[in-house]
């Protein structure tokens, strides 16, 4: 007689949830260590092209300013979409918090059901064992 858990697929089914769910962190912290990276380096490029250190004729500062109209653009777009992510990165954590917790209650029930299917088996091998101490007896 073997032990068999009849909630097993669930809880494989909410481990596998759970590696998903930190797959999918692990991918929006990366994207979003990326987006800082690339906001870090149009700060330094606006910051550089605001402050020029030197003279400039009127086309270079034409073309400065288009270029610096282009990277504030970016900068916006840029912290909107860290933004987003952080949202859904929230989110995430949030998800993956209760989908441990499931498994963390799933994996304790287990292990008590398998304790209860160890206590009856044992019970069961007194009770046998003690019939057949009796089947001795009488049969002496």
């Amino acid at each position: 007689m073997a032990f068999r858990f009849r909630l097993e697929k669930i809880l494989q089914l909410k481990i596998k949830l759970r590696d998903a769910k930190k797959a999918e962190l692990s991918y929006i912290n990366s994207k979003i260590k990326s987006l800082n990276k690339r906001l870090e380096e149009v700060r330094c490029n606006i910051k550089n092209l605001s402050h020029p250190k030197q003279t400039v004729s009127f086309y270079e500062l034409n073309n400065c300013y288009a270029t610096l109209e282009r990277l504030i653009y970016e900068e916006k777009a840029l912290t909107e979409e860290i933004q987003n992510l952080e949202k859904e990165r929230g989110r995430i954590v949030d998800e993956l918090i209760e989908l441990q917790k499931d498994v963390k209650i799933l994996e304790k029930l287990k292990e008590k059901k398998y304790e209860e299917f160890r206590r009856e088996i044992l019970r069961k091998e007194i009770k046998l064992l003690d019939e057949l101490a009796i089947r001795g007896k009488l049969n002496a």
